[in-house]
């Protein structure tokens, strides 16, 4: 696919403030970043979250406790966190839009403590199970607007690597559960597992201080006729101030036209816009094509393997590396790239759910298919994975060096529609890319 990134980063050039500092020396960045921290976190929960049940299932004292369990009451203890997340995820693509993405932030924060309170407290395993489906809901909450409101307030030329950091820090959860339930197993106590129980709602406090202070998408405030608002906050963290910078006339020329074109040629928002054109029915494929993937592209099975070879063992980390480069970092981030603003969080949603099914179906064939065909089932996932190479090849268009309103005219068909309709409205900001020749439409 032809991508007009070239053209793209000379009109960034021609609206950046020159400032020669890395973000890091720049104060509104270096704020603007730390306060990014708080939504970043949010694969980090989930980390922790789907991490310590594994983990407490081997803690004697948790076994002992509730009766020790058999193997159809701990895969509902387990699943029962996924289902949670299914519903909290349909719920929250529903309120996103309406309440902003900062306040279902901060409800997901609360939800996901509370669970963590009654798993804590838990003297049953009615209680339990019922903890796990309220943090699984918590988390989904949180996991929704997080990766958004990245894309969404990020500085221009940050908003890739901000978004593909979003979901690296699932491992930093993972590991912090991982410690935790080994640092309390030798408790001769319930305590042993109810520290790491009552330690899930660390992450989400420091989270909730983080994003109390961070400001509201500027997208969102725009499209909620509060334009004054969000180019305060566009001119205090990506101008420092400076009320006169063509950037802060440029973006808010580009969102507010984005959202002027999404809502001239939509009527109604719903998850039938998905498929109801061609640029949408692309999208939502992609969505889907991204969520099958994650759970079908093998790393799914490495866990089943119980003994192993030398050379097995090289050929697991290998692949883990690079799974993790691409799959890790990309799987909220290119999807909240291609919708544009009026769908973004359904687009989101068809992500998750999609991913979460396929999980599901992937966990529970896994076992069966090994016990029935070894080694052979292997092969599968190298089909699985021919298959994916290809669409990705044919179908994915690159959005790298692209504002999120240019990558909507990727799918529109042409290539800078909004920029071209801003040119057409707007006098204010014609001078700033009247020295990019229009380009041809994509074919």
């Amino acid at each position: 696919h032809y991508v007009p990134e070239e053209r793209s980063r000379r009109r960034r050039e021609a609206v950046l403030p020159v400032n020669p500092k890395p973000w890091y020396r720049t104060p509104h960045r270096l704020i603007l970043n730390f306060l990014l921290i708080g939504p970043l976190l949010g694969a980090a929960s989930v980390g922790f979250d789907a991490s310590m049940m594994n983990a407490l299932q081997s803690v004697s004292q948790w076994r002992a406790y509730f009766g020790h369990p058999d193997a159809t009451m701990l895969g509902l203890i387990n699943s029962i966190f996924y289902l949670g997340k299914l519903s909290g995820v349909v719920v929250a693509s529903y309120s996103i839009d309406r309440w902003g993405r900062k306040n279902i932030m901060m409800i997901g924060f609360v939800i996901l403590c509370a669970g963590a309170l009654i798993q804590t407290s838990s003297t049953t395993l009615a209680q339990l199970i019922i903890s796990r489906y309220i943090v699984g809901i918590g988390a989904a909450v949180i996991g929704l607007p997080a990766p958004i409101i990245i894309a969404e307030l990020a500085y221009p030329t940050q908003r890739g690597a901000a978004t593909s950091l979003y979901n690296t820090s699932f491992f930093i959860g993972s590991i912090f559960s991982s410690w935790s339930t080994y640092g309390t197993f030798r408790i001769h106590n319930e305590w042993s597992w109810r520290i790491p129980s009552a330690l899930q709602a660390v992450i989400p406090v420091i989270r909730f201080m983080i994003c109390f202070f961070i400001p509201g998408s500027p997208r969102w405030l725009i499209a909620n006729d509060r334009a004054d608002e969000a180019k305060k906050i566009l001119i205090k963290h990506h101008a420092g101030g400076d009320e006169s910078s063509p950037l802060i006339a440029f973006e808010m020329a580009e969102i507010s036209e984005a959202i002027r074109l999404e809502r001239e040629f939509k009527a109604e928002d719903s998850y039938m816009d998905l498929i109801c054109t061609k640029a949408y029915r692309w999208r939502s494929f992609i969505a889907v094509v991204i969520g099958v993937a994650v759970a079908w592209n093998g790393n799914s099975i490495l866990s089943y393997e119980k003994r192993m070879g030398y050379t097995a063992l090289v050929m697991i980390f290998v692949f883990s590396f690079f799974c993790n480069i691409a799959w890790t970092p990309l799987l909220q981030a290119y999807p909240v790239e291609i919708f544009p603003y009026q769908q973004r969080a359904r687009g989101v949603t068809l992500l998750y759910v999609s991913n979460f099914l396929m999980y599901f179906i992937a966990n529970f064939c896994n076992p069966l298919a090994l016990a029935a065909l070894a080694w052979k089932y292997y092969i599968f996932f190298d089909v699985i994975l021919a298959i994916i190479l290809v669409t990705i090849y044919l179908a994915f268009p690159e959005t790298k060096g692209l504002t999120l309103e240019e990558i909507t005219g990727i799918f529109e068909g042409s290539e800078l529609v909004v920029t071209d309709s801003i040119m057409a409205n707007s006098t204010e900001n014609v001078n700033i890319v009247t020295d990019i020749e229009k380009p041809p439409k994509l074919k």
